[in-house]
């Protein structure tokens, strides 16, 4: 590193010295005043974190090299605060070298009692192939107590750490400053919080921010997590663009050599693929091959190993497998690019943020006659044309022969689950009759995992209605993942209707109902991200009690959002002693964003009250 440039650094730090600090900001100066709990007499939340402070630099007894320092202190409120806060949680990367000190801070007898943090406090566990999860169980942690961490983390190289501000939790005051070897540093300020501070020097070289008051981030549903939404920053380098990226993984002997090198799997793939000239049944025959062959050993990435070592260990990771499916189904003469994905846990991707570390997943995109598919073999229990839910984070970047670019990566199977449903009602407003449910695509894929982690046991119907008893159960097409799981059963229900003064009043909505509006917000700021598309139907046949008859039945509805975004559909019809109900609830795109939100919220509301309509009879 040139002089000039370590003057400009060394700089850079000292004018961090000159920003403002929250009071008593090093480490270790509690005092009793601290401890006081009328100062947090205001806050309703389970904890606050008083501050968090971070600062990234360039380590200065080396050429290359990142320091990471983080220092926060956290008061907690109340008893629930125990084991998120008490057993704090943060990730690293792999090869960071990590120095802990931590201590717990109580008031006993008009004194300070401090518990130090030990190392065997202190966990690290892998959480994918290039992160580790880092777990702290502070000592002697109890409502009121002070906790207080501080972590010095040495990368061996130049990376840009993220930083997070805000938390489920308020957090009073927190900073960050980042100083980098090079100009113009590209970042992006996720989430709806404004800086009280914002400062670049040195021609980007130098970032700083302060957040204050920043109120704890408040989860709504059909959230896939809520770190994707709150305030934090992101950073990449100018010099870095996608084409690059894409330069760089074709190259890359754990990327684009493990798809087309490798020529022992042509043999195998022959094999297969002996006799077979359908491009999808050669697809599902590799695919089958793999998941028999190959166990997912559940660790998220998007490099690959020597395939010959990942068949022989028989697991691997999620880019072990698909680059190795990649590379089977190039050698059996198919057209293959990958797919760079986040997972919808990892968080959104920023295209203008090129980057790796966006990314955490890969799947294959396959061409056919009938258009193109995306494949990934690390789920023995869905068929060879579904990704795992978890995939469905809207787009990727695809990485093929002489191209690249984003596509969108959307769910185009649906949870689909059909019932037939045919009872008897007695004049008491007993039910009795038989249930038989039809359930497809991912709704078959949720109830084969149930059943697969059941270890021998037996399967128990679960129809989602506690009033019901069930009687001779019976479960078809469990491990045919070509045809839809078929679930019947004989129900009985002592209470289901009202009988009073000559009149019998029922709700007939016994399956797939919707309870309540899950929208109770006004205004949302956040997308409503389903993560699936959704096709349920009921179909019920009821035979009503001799010496009755229908005095009121609700009228038919058809509730729908515009470019039919989502569609209700319900009809009521009697003819002689039988009323037939059909219910049909549609969802049917993933994402619906914030402008979007109005009519979602009325749609469920209007979902809701129709299906708690009653059907009333009257004595003859």
């Amino acid at each position: 590193m040139s002089k000039v440039l370590i003057v400009a650094f060394l700089l850079a730090v000292c004018a961090l010295k000159s920003f403002s600090q929250p009071t008593g900001a090093t480490f270790g100066s509690i005092t009793l005043n601290d401890l006081n709990d009328d100062l947090f007499s205001k806050d309703t939340a389970v904890a606050v974190i008083v501050f968090d402070k971070g600062e990234a630099i360039i380590d200065p007894y080396s050429a290359t090299g990142t320091v990471f320092k983080r220092h926060i202190r956290i008061k907690v409120l109340r008893p629930e605060a125990l084991s998120d806060w008490g057993n704090f949680k943060f990730k690293i990367g792999r090869e960071g070298q990590m120095k802990v000190k931590g201590a717990t801070y109580n008031r006993e007898n008009g004194a300070i009692q401090k518990s130090d943090l030990d190392d065997a406090s202190v966990v690290r566990a892998m959480f994918d192939r290039n992160t580790e999860m880092i777990r702290i169980a502070f000592p002697n942690v109890r409502v009121g107590s002070l906790i207080e961490l501080s972590t010095v983390v040495r990368y061996p190289t130049l990376i840009a750490p993220a930083w997070q501000f805000q938390y489920s939790v308020p957090v009073r005051w927190s900073e960050y400053t980042i100083s980098v070897p090079v100009e113009n540093i590209v970042y992006h300020l996720s989430g709806t919080i404004k800086p009280a501070l914002h400062e670049a020097k040195y021609d980007g070289k130098h970032l700083h921010w302060i957040l204050k008051d920043i109120p704890a981030f408040t989860t709504e549903p059909f959230m896939p997590n809520e770190e994707v939404y709150v305030a934090e920053v992101n950073f990449a380098t100018q010099f870095t663009k996608w084409e690059g990226i894409y330069h760089e993984l074709t190259a890359s002997p754990r990327f684009g050599a493990v798809i087309h090198q490798y020529r022992f799997l042509k043999n195998i793939v022959d094999d297969l693929t002996k006799g077979i000239t359908d491009e999808k049944a050669k697809i599902r025959v590799i695919s089958d091959y793999l998941k028999k062959r190959v166990a997912f050993n559940g660790v998220y990435d998007y490099l690959g190993s020597d395939p010959d070592e990942v068949l022989n260990k028989k697991s691997g990771s999620v880019g072990d497998i698909n680059l190795l499916l990649a590379s089977m189904l190039e050698k059996a003469g198919l057209r293959v690019s990958m797919v760079l994905l986040s997972t919808r846990e990892h968080g959104f991707i920023l295209e203008e943020l090129p980057a790796l570390w966006q990314f955490n997943y890969v799947v294959c995109e396959v061409a056919t006659k009938d258009g193109s598919l995306l494949a990934d073999a690390t789920e023995a229990l869905l068929p060879f044309d579904l990704l795992p839910p978890r995939c469905y984070n809207h787009k990727g970047f695809l990485i093929g022969t002489g191209q690249f670019g984003w596509i969108g990566v959307e769910p185009k199977q649906r949870e689909k689950i059909t019932m037939d449903v045919s009872v008897t009602l007695s004049q008491t407003g007993a039910l009795k009759g038989k249930v038989t449910a039809y359930k497809d695509g991912y709704a078959a894929f949720d109830m084969r995992k149930e059943f697969a982690e059941i270890s021998g046991g037996t399967y128990n119907i679960d129809l989602g209605n506690k009033l019901c008893k069930i009687d001779h159960p019976e479960v078809l097409n469990m491990t045919s993942l070509e045809k839809p799981v078929q679930e019947s059963c004989e129900i009985s229900v002592e209470e289901f209707g009202i009988t009073a003064n000559d009149m019998i009043y029922f709700n007939p909505n016994l399956f797939l109902k919707d309870d309540s509006n899950p929208f109770k917000s006004a205004l949302r700021s956040y997308p409503v991200d389903f993560g699936k598309i959704t096709d349920h139907t009921v179909v019920y046949n009821i035979i009503i009690p001799d010496g009755f008859e229908v005095d009121e039945l609700p009228k038919n509805s058809v509730t729908v959002l515009p470019e039919n975004a989502a569609r209700c559909t319900m009809s009521f019809s009697h003819i002689g002693n039988k009323i037939t109900v059909v219910s049909k609830t549609q969802i049917n795109k993933a994402l619906f964003q914030p402008g979007e939100y109005p009519g979602l919220k009325e749609f469920y509301g209007k979902m809701v009250a129709r299906k708690a309509e009653n059907i009333v009879l009257k004595k003859i």
